[in-house]
Parts: C-alpha cells; structure tokens; sequence
C-alpha cells in the first residue's frame, strides 16, 4: 500500500498479510452397535478433536424435529440413522458423520410340550420341552417362584403345579416363555378329619385321637399309625402318650396320604400347704393350700388329715393344735388329675408358768403384787393360796386369769399389810389341752 501527499509530493509504503482459515473438524461416530433384548441402550461417542481445536457437538436422529444431545456422546435407545455436527469454535468451519444403529429382538420360541399329571401310582412326571434351535439355551422355572429348576429341556417333578418353559437366543438375549401344567389327576385322600385328645393328666399317657372323616380317595379306608407293623380299619386309637405322631390313610385303589399331628402331655398339678411350722403350745397357726389348678377347672379341696377337722374343704385354716399334728390335703381337677401334700405342725408343750419367789408391796408401783404369770397355753388359774409360817391362809382366789395384778394378792390380809417374811403358795393351773397341773413353794415379802 503506498500514500501520497499532494501538497509536498512526499510517498511512504507498507504490506500487510492475509491468511486463510477455513479448515473442517472431521468427526467420527464411535461404538455404534445393535439394540437387542441384552443390550436395551447403546452411547455413541464421537472422537477427540486435534490439538488446539475446540469443537462444538450436535447429535441428531434423522428424520427428529430437535437434536437429542450437545454433549460429546449420546446414549441411543431406538433404531435409526444418527447424525453428528461438528462445528469449529474458531472458524465456524463444520464437519459431519453418521452412524446407523440397528436392532435385533426377534425373540426365539418357547414350547413346553403337553401337561402331565401324577396320581397315587405315578409319583413323578417328566416334562420335555422342544428345542427347535440347538444354538438357543432351554431352562425351566418354577412359575410361583421363579426360581430355576433345570437347565435342560427336561424337568422330573414330584409336586403339581405350573412349570414355565423358557428358550433364550444367546445371540440378542430374547426369552420366549411358555408353560406346562401338572395335574394331580384322579381322586385321592387329600386331608384327614381327626379328634385329638391330650393326655389328662401327666404320666397317664391317655391321649386319644379318633378319625372323624377322609376327605378324598375311594372307600373302604384303612389305617395305620407310626409304629404300627400295618394297616387296620380301626379309626379309634387310645393309650397314646405325649408326642408327636403321624396317621396314614390307604383308599381301595392303594393311594396313601399321611398327616401328623400331636398329643400334648397332661397338666401336673400341685398343692404347696407349705413348710412345717414350729409353735408354742396356745399358739393359733395358719395353714393356706395352694394350688395351680385354675378355680375353673378345680373340682375339690379336701383336707384329709386329721379326721378332727370341722372344715375340710376350706382354702385357709385357722387352727390351734395342742399336740404336734400332721395335716394333710388332696386337690382333684374336673379332668380327675389329684395332687396332694402334707405339713407338720410341731407343738413345744413346754409349760409356760412363772410365779416369783418375791414381791414388795410398798406401793411404788413395782412388783407390789404377787401374781401368776404364763404363756397362752393357761386358760386359767383354778387355785391360788398362801400361808405364812404359822400356816394361817392370808390369801385365796378361784377360777381368774393369769397375768393379771387385780387378781393377785397385794400383800394385806384382813386389812392389814403383813409382815416381811416367807410365805408358802398352792396353786393349781389349767392348761388349754384340759389338763391341770399343781405348784407348791415359797415367796418373800420384802418391805
């Protein structure tokens, strides 16, 4: 370029370069592949640009109204030609690939062959599915559970049911299913009516159990218990101990069915009177019987030791024993079930007397009388006199209580109080057993 001054006829001069730009990113689908039953989703992805490039991505599915990715990969889940468009980001420049994906679920055919069925004589039945292709793998499934039985197109079954029958074409991953039924054909002894009694009480071993109706098979019937060397036509079994047992049932076309069932062991029941007691002579003791046997079920309480008891039917007993006495009780239940103890009662017949040897009636208000003491086993003081020591009675008293001063002698004798000294006493005791016993000797008046 050259400039020109006009009015000084002056010149100067200078160049400048233009280059050029317009190289194309060249994309390349990768990975385009087949949709099968296996592979439900295929990712294209489209190549790296060179070095210093920065392209911009548009993925499309011919014949689609908008693009489905701007990413540099696309996940592709329908059939189709795919197109990518790239565009230079510091050119503008384009460049274009397509891929075509394809699909492939043909599925293969699944054929389980005819139903079977099983009867009383055919315990097993064989199920035998077709195999049209050998290049396709055959299995077989339990329809309830899925779970798979055999992985051939044979199956041994023992159960009926449904059985699904299942081909697969190892090359796109299709299944095709289908099903065979297998029937339990005819009539034949399917469950049992029974009437089971439990042992009544523990160690009888008098269960029982009674056939009250066969459902299914063909009459007459015969049967058989576990242990049994065969089969009877009595339908009534007794004497049968705590345990689990199980009764099978043969029908006139030899067809069996079996069921278990269970006698439950007898209650124990108990009666607890309790430990033995020991207790003084006088003393009131109370016995309880307890029992596990529910008030429902109790039939009777009685106390059967000793014959001298009023109430023998009474849960508690209140009672005063003179001597040492074992009693004893039976309790009985509505099933007849007896449970039975015992309790000894030990009775100390000590005599519990104490009269003193002095006393000091001086009003102080401590020991100023003298006077009978006992335990409960006195019921009374019949006698009671004293002399002195020319053997003049100063004091007598009949039929009173022990243990109390009123009835005691408070020293005086015709109005007067006597002198210190001894004086003898005669007394005579009443036990509550009805016994009497007398007592003889001295007391010292101190003033």
């Amino acid at each position: 370029m050259e400039v020109l001054d006009t009015l000084t006829g002056c010149r100067a001069q200078t160049s400048l370069t233009i280059g050029i730009d317009t190289v194309a990113p060249v994309p390349a689908i990768l990975d385009a592949g087949i949709l099968t039953c296996d592979q439900d989703s295929i990712l294209l992805r489209s190549n790296a640009p060179p070095f210093g490039q920065q392209w911009l991505y548009t993925w499309s599915l011919e014949g689609a109204a908008s693009p489905i990715s701007a990413g540099t990969s696309a996940w592709i889940t329908f059939p189709g030609r795919y197109a990518l468009s790239v565009v230079n980001a510091r050119n503008g420049c384009a460049g274009q690939d397509s891929a075509l994906v394809g699909i492939d679920t043909v599925p293969p055919v699944a054929v389980a062959g005819a139903d079977q069925a099983l009867d009383c004589l055919s315990l097993e039945a064989t199920l035998g599915g077709e195999t049209p292709n050998p290049d396709w793998e055959y299995f077989w499934r339990d329809a309830s559970t899925g779970f798979i039985l055999s992985r051939r197109p044979e199956l041994t079954v023992s159960l009926p049911g449904i059985y699904l029958y299942q081909s697969r074409d190892p090359r796109n991953g299709c299944i095709d299913t289908d099903s065979a039924e297998v029937l339990l054909d005819g009539d034949i002894p399917d469950s049992l009516e029974l009437d089971i009694r439990p042992e009544t009480c523990v160690g009888l071993q008098n269960g029982s159990m009674a056939i009250r109706l066969v459902a299914g098979g063909e009459a007459p019937y015969l049967f058989r218990l576990s242990g049994a060397d065969g089969y009877s036509a009595n339908q009534n079994f007794s004497n049968l101990k705590p345990g689990v047992y199980r009764i099978t049932v043969q029908d006139a076309q030899g067809c069996e069915y079996t069921e278990r069932f269970t006698i439950d062991a007898g209650i124990a029941p108990e009666l607890n009177l309790g430990d033995d007691l020991f207790i003084k002579r006088g003393e009131i003791v109370r016995l309880v019987a307890l029992t596990n046997i529910p008030e429902e079920t109790l039939e009777s309480l009685v106390w059967t030791q000793p014959d001298t008891l009023q109430n023998k039917t009474a849960r508690e007993l209140r009672l005063q024993p003179l001597n040492t006495t074992e009693y004893a009780a039976t309790v009985r239940d509505t099933n007849g079930c007896e449970a039975s103890d015992q309790v000894t009662v030990f009775v100390d017949r000590t005599q519990r007397v104490y009269i003193p040897n002095a006393f000091s009636p001086n009003g102080d208000g401590s020991n100023d009388v003298f006077m009978i003491f006992s335990g409960l086993d006195v019921v009374r003081i019949k006698t009671l006199k004293l002399f002195n020591r020319w053997g003049t009675m100063v004091y007598d008293n009949y039929d009173f209580p022990p243990n109390d001063p009123i009835y005691g002698w408070n020293g005086f004798h015709r109005g007067e109080l006597q002198n210190a000294g001894v004086y003898a006493y005669y007394a005579e005791v009443e036990f509550i057993d009805g016994s009497t016993d007398k007592f003889e000797g001295d007391v010292t008046l101190v003033r």
